[in-house]
């Protein structure tokens, strides 16, 4: 069973990364996917969170590729909020 509290924890560093544009981006994505999300999907969502800001907006406006751990659809969901 996934942790209620990780769930909380994930979204809460969602919504503060440090830049506004990345908060807009990765707290739209907490809430509208965070239930959605699996286990190991949880297990990469956090892994994802620890990266830089800047590395997520390129990899999310195509600027670089993305790293493999991150699933396509993550990016593309991201894309479209």
């Amino acid at each position: 069973m996934i942790s209620p509290d990780l769930k909380k924890q994930l979204r809460y560093r969602s919504w503060h990364r440090g830049t506004k544009e990345a908060d807009l981006l990765m707290g739209g994505f907490a809430d509208k996917y965070i239930d959605e999300l699996s286990a190991h999907e949880l297990e990469l969502y956090q892994k994802l969170l620890n990266e830089n800001d800047s590395d997520i907006m390129d990899w999310i406006f195509g600027k670089k590729p993305h790293p493999t751990y991150i699933p396509d659809h993550f990016i593309e969901k991201l894309r479209n909020l």
